[in-house]
């Protein structure tokens, strides 16, 4: 009968919970899984800041009877937005709704590096925020030195969370090279390298002391 039939339809709803924000990282795989039951069967169709989206060579859409699939391949940075899975049948329709957000490492920190408060064994290194942060926060900057000799870079610090360090520890009258690098969640930018050595030396000596013995103007006799 006509009311056995409608026993047995009705209008899509999940299965379980789902985050409506998902974040990937830049060059990786986004999956939004969306699972439901519905009778009779529904149709689904995807949409992308309001767009309808097909199929790419780096966007897959799969449905079944319970559940869509959405799959991104090698995120990108035009990839973030509001997703909509609108899942459809005779008895109603649920619309479902996904902030996808892709992060990346950030950008190489701005330069040039300036060095300051030169002395025999330290030297003050300052730069610029990079600027993109790659939508995740920058957490630290490190700091690496080597001198023009070699190509080995050697740690200064991993954990300066300024855009300013003091380089301990030098050798008096040898020069350095230094580089810095931003860190956030997903990795390390590429290196801001300075151009040209510096030497560590104390730029304002005192100038020596010249002891001579007392002239003899006059004796009063």
């Amino acid at each position: 009968s006509t009311s056995a039939r409608l026993i047995h339809e009705f209008a899509p709803r999940l299965t379980r919970k789902i985050d409506d924000t998902l974040q990937g990282r830049s060059g990786g795989l986004i999956r939004v899984t969306i699972p439901f039951k519905a009778k009779p069967e529904p149709t689904v169709t995807w949409t992308k800041d309001g767009e309808e989206i097909c199929r790419t060579s780096r966007l897959f859409l799969e449905s079944t009877d319970t559940y869509t699939n959405m799959m991104i391949k090698g995120a990108q940075w035009e990839d973030r937005g509001e997703y909509t899975a609108n899942i459809e049948n005779t008895q109603g329709i649920l619309t479902i709704k996904v902030i996808v957000d892709v992060v990346d490492r950030p950008g190489v920190p701005q330069g040039p590096i300036r060095v300051q408060e030169i002395t025999s064994n330290s030297m003050k290194l300052f730069w610029e925020a990079p600027e993109s942060d790659g939508n995740s926060p920058v957490t630290n900057y490190v700091v690496e030195k080597r001198e023009p000799s070699t190509n080995n870079w050697r740690l200064v610090t991993a954990y300066t969370t300024e855009t300013r360090h003091q380089v301990k520890r030098l050798m008096n009258k040898s020069s350095y090279l230094f580089r810095v690098m931003a860190q956030n969640s997903v990795g390390l930018s590429e290196p801001l390298e300075s151009t040209e050595p510096v030497t560590a030396e104390d730029l304002y000596s005192k100038p020596d002391t010249i002891e001579t013995a007392p002239e003899v103007v006059s004796v009063d006799r």
